[in-house]
């Protein structure tokens, strides 16, 4: 947890701070999983350029090959010049790749691959990443509940878990 202290004269510094709250599924943009049940990869995202392996998010000098993934992730064919498709994607302002999570995975990301997921069953799990904070969820927490995804599902927040 990060915590901000600031200095406000000297021998005085500011109050312990709070903690953010834990983020919600919408706060992390969660999706459910592709149509055909593969993992989310840039290879198989609609806003990726597959010609100059770049990406309609991120700046065109940010190199996005077919095996990253983002949290921005729109399952589709990848375009070959977004532009030409859609022109209104030409003015999209681009995204920090660290704000967007942008990371090579090999195997694609999905919750089963997370270190947030805790299996519940072959097709879900409980995401500890997140909260529900309307008790919806399954396992009760000091802010709320974690809720239930689906194993092939994904969201902004994926950390591949190491092995």
């Amino acid at each position: 947890m990060k915590r901000l202290s600031l200095w406000i004269a000297p021998g005085k510094t500011s109050p312990d701070p709070m903690p953010a709250p834990m983020p919600t599924l919408g706060e992390v943009l969660y999706t459910e999983p592709n149509p055909n049940k593969s993992r989310k990869q840039c290879g198989n995202c609609f806003l990726w350029k597959s010609a100059s392996d770049t990406c309609v998010i991120h700046d065109e000098d940010v190199i996005v090959i077919s095996t990253m993934v983002c949290g921005y992730h729109v399952f589709g064919p990848s375009l070959t010049l977004a532009t030409d498709v859609m022109p209104a994607l030409a003015n999209i302002m681009s995204v920090d790749p660290e704000m967007s999570n942008l990371q090579n995975t090999v195997q694609g990301a999905s919750c089963d691959l997370c270190e947030w997921f805790t299996p519940r069953g072959q097709m879900e799990g409980v995401c500890r990443g997140t909260v529900d904070r309307e008790g919806a969820g399954l396992h009760p927490t000091e802010a709320g509940f974690h809720p239930v995804v689906s194993a092939l599902g994904c969201c902004s927040r994926f950390a591949k878990r190491e092995e």
